[in-house]
């Protein structure tokens, strides 16, 4: 008998078990599991109380959670609890795509970003249709959805900065050489082409007290979690760096002002709604934001040394909070801080 064993059930299915191959495949509900295992995309089935009753290999793959982690529990159950492109909770009743799907029996297809086992935020393309009995009636909801940026893209991205030694071992993300070179092009491209960009920083509010608390590797955990949550959430994000301890530097390509306000509220949002995981339970962390569009008479220092002072002034105003060049509620003694980390020029360790 040969035939492929269905991964976490208790029997297994052989394409040739004797009689009508077809008929023994349309009566084996073993069959289906087969095939949806088989697919890339995660796939859910949802009954009317929002409890998960399936959960395929591919949405394992790409939450991190084992089928016999989520079965029997609501996704708002520190599982998916997914975030909209703002980082907006959708968990409530009037927002949550499974309940409205359920209520009208409506398709709804959206970008959304759920939280993955480890803590941090990804991206998704999710897909949610009315799962109906014989009779027509909706007894349930199943939920498609789909790795919008692509997880062999990130691993060969990750590989390929590695050998070229631009890879910051923490947090898997470009490292402060990166930044420097994709900082240098971008302002190239500016004065040849006219392209305009934005950078923006960020350095997590709590990191330090982390460490001290739970110690370097939780807070190493937590800060490559934030890093790809960020990396998730921009446009792209293969832009992003660990430019110094605690603080990551991202460049926005071909950014207009109305826009860069929007990207940097979401990525707060985001990494506000994300735990990352530790050995110590889930740890949570939010993000002082600076945010700047690049000009054409800026040098690097002045472009770096500008986002340090918004990043500044965020953290003034409480953290948690996002800082843009329009920005003047809060006035900042720059002589008072510290703007090494932001200098192109000034040396730095990095993590």
């Amino acid at each position: 008998m040969i035939g492929p064993t269905v991964a976490d059930h208790s029997c297994s299915y052989s394409l040739e078990s004797g009689g009508s191959r077809e008929t023994t495949m349309q009566s084996n509900p073993e069959y289906y599991k087969m095939v949806l295992d088989s697919i890339f995309d995660g796939v859910y089935i949802l009954n009317r109380d929002r409890r998960i009753v399936y959960w395929n290999q591919g949405a394992e793959r790409i939450a991190g959670f084992k089928g016999s982690e989520v079965i029997g529990r609501q996704c708002r159950d520190e599982v998916l609890m997914h975030v909209d492109e703002e980082g907006k909770s959708l968990c409530p009743l009037n927002c949550c795509p499974a309940i409205q799907t359920i209520s009208d029996g409506q398709e709804r297809r959206r970008k959304l970003y759920i939280r993955h086992k480890n803590g941090h935020r990804v991206a998704v393309l999710n897909r949610c249709s009315p799962l109906k009995n014989a009779s027509g009636e909706t007894v349930g909801a199943v939920e498609i959805f789909t790795d919008s940026r692509g997880l062999l893209e990130d691993r060969i991205k990750v590989e390929g900065l590695a050998k070229l030694g631009l890879l910051d071992s923490v947090t898997q993300v470009g490292n402060r050489k990166y930044a420097m070179l994709l900082l240098q092009r971008s302002f190239n491209e500016m004065v040849r082409y006219s392209w305009n960009f934005a950078v923006l920083g960020l350095t997590t509010d709590n990191l330090e007290m982390i460490e001290e608390c739970y110690g370097r590797d939780a807070a190493d955990e937590v800060l490559q979690a934030i890093s790809r949550t960020v990396s998730n959430s921009l446009p792209s994000g293969d832009m992003m760096s660990h430019w110094a301890p605690r603080t990551l530097l991202a460049i926005i390509p071909h950014a207009e002002p109305k826009q860069v306000q929007v990207v940097g509220e979401a990525v707060r949002a985001l990494v506000e709604q994300s735990q990352p995981a530790t050995v110590f339970g889930p740890l949570s962390t939010t993000a002082s934001v600076g945010l700047t569009m690049a000009r054409k008479d800026d040098s690097l220092e002045s472009l770096l040394a500008r986002v340090g002072t918004l990043i500044y002034r965020s953290k003034a105003r409480g953290g948690n909070t996002v800082t843009a060049d329009d920005d003047s509620v809060l006035p900042v003694d720059s002589g008072s801080m510290d703007l090494h980390a932001f200098s192109g020029l000034t040396a730095s360790r990095t993590v």
